[in-house]
């Protein structure tokens, strides 16, 4: 798939060596590998999803001969905006190279505050760590970055995160023919996460619901065995205080199946908004008592 006339060595996704391409990039090698990690990315489920977006990062890089991959993604702490590393690559040849930690969290507030209307709109972040403002430069020192290529990735129309490429060796900007179609593979790798996070979402989901199903049942089953058995006491003794003394655990177990029906109901509400908080008096000391009983 790759010129075998060029002169930087490149893998394809499943590893095998495809042929060589120099480093600024040729159109037609650098669609085949688009092409490649689409086939990859669209065929990842959340049991290769790491494997695949390592493969597509390293595919990537190969072709444009950068030494390292970021994938980022935006996210809220505390009403702050932040960018999350989801995923990284680095290079074989600048395995000392320091690097940010997975799931490492940074302010665009405090890094970079333009950073994200200009991604918003499309605009890309491209050029030598010279050309970087202060706040940029003071970010990327540690990390030895000599050039940077930062691609925005948008899922369901909005600003999902965005795909930054580092050269640790060489000061250049990236070819404007490459950016453009180094926007789909990012745009792919961050669909890709975007799917599988949503995808966990819903089985997490999922097991939750299956697990208050079936704590509501021993919750409903506890109450009504208490009125049945006392039910069953209170017909069968002669003496008035067992009776009274049955009622009044038969009226607090209905009591309890009471709350426990309203709980259900009020988990519904959640799902739809509705919920409302009513504030209420109530004796501590007497519900102890119930719970006991």
């Amino acid at each position: 798939m790759l010129d075998e006339n060029s002169d930087c060595e490149s893998e394809d996704l499943q590893g095998g060596v495809q042929g060589k391409t120099g480093c600024c990039g040729r159109h037609e090698v650098l669609l085949g590998v688009i092409n490649n990690v689409a086939e990859v990315m669209l065929a990842s489920d959340s049991s290769n999803l790491d494997e695949s977006v390592k493969a597509a990062s390293k595919a990537l890089a190969d072709v444009l001969c950068v030494d390292r991959v970021n994938i980022w993604r935006n996210d809220y702490i505390n009403g702050d905006l932040v960018y999350i590393q989801e995923y990284h690559w680095l290079s074989d040849n600048c395995v000392s190279a320091q690097s940010v930690m997975l799931k490492e969290s940074f302010s665009y507030r405090e890094t970079a505050p333009e950073w994200p209307e200009h991604l918003k709109k499309g605009g890309i972040i491209n050029g030598p760590f010279s050309e970087l403002d202060e706040r940029g430069q003071n970010q990327l020192y540690p990390y030895d970055v000599k050039s940077i290529l930062v691609i925005p990735a948008f899922v369901h129309g909005k600003l999902w995160g965005f795909v930054s490429f580092d050269d640790l060796r060489e000061s250049r900007s990236f070819d404007d023919d490459d950016v453009s179609l180094i926007r789909s593979g990012a745009l792919m790798i961050a669909t890709a996460i975007d799917r599988n996070v949503a995808l966990e979402s819903a089985i997490k989901a999922s097991q939750a619901k299956s697990q208050f199903l079936s704590n509501m049942s021993h919750e409903i089953r506890t109450p009504l065995n208490t009125i049945i058995g006392m039910t069953t006491i209170g017909l069968n003794t002669p003496e008035p205080e067992k009776k009274d003394d049955s009622f009044k655990k038969i009226l607090g177990a209905s009591q309890h199946l009471l709350a426990v029906i309203n709980d259900i109901l009020d988990m519904s509400k959640i799902e739809a908004n509705k919920i409302e908080l009513s504030p209420t008096n109530f004796s501590f000391e007497k519900m102890l008592q119930q719970t006991v009983n």
